[in-house]
């Protein structure tokens, strides 16, 4: 499996995004503008992991199956969350909602799913690399 980099920075740039805007409708006041920037690279990060899971099972020597590639996306989409909320806990009181988290992990973990089955034909002919 080759490395995912033009793919990965697409999708974690529209994660980044829908991350951003998560964050900043949950705290009151639009008060949160810092903490949705803080997000960006995190979310870009944990994007790109996802992408590239497959890649990292074959330099583990781990089986490329379709229940190990699930469960390891599905691991780092679980670390997303844990990270979505606990960075929530440490702000001004003000707490991620439970459906934007959710979000946020799914989006993580369909991340390499959605390039390679649905954007990556569209996307992949305009990217540069």
């Amino acid at each position: 499996m080759a490395l995912i980099l033009c793919g990965a920075l697409a999708i974690g740039i529209i994660i980044s995004i829908i991350e951003m805007a998560a964050v900043h409708s949950d705290e009151p006041g639009g008060i949160g503008i810092q903490h949705a920037f803080a997000t960006f690279i995190p979310t870009m990060v944990m994007t790109f992991v996802s992408m590239n899971a497959g890649l990292a099972l074959g330099v583990f020597k781990l089986a490329e199956t379709i229940t190990m590639d699930l469960a390891v996306r599905g691991i780092i989409a679980f670390i997303a969350l844990i990270w979505i909320n606990a960075k929530a806990s440490i702000g001004r009181g003000v707490g991620e909602k439970l459906p934007h988290s959710l979000l946020i992990a799914a989006l993580i973990f369909g991340a390499y799913y959605a390039w390679k089955f649905a954007l990556e034909g569209i996307l992949g002919k305009i990217l540069p690399c």
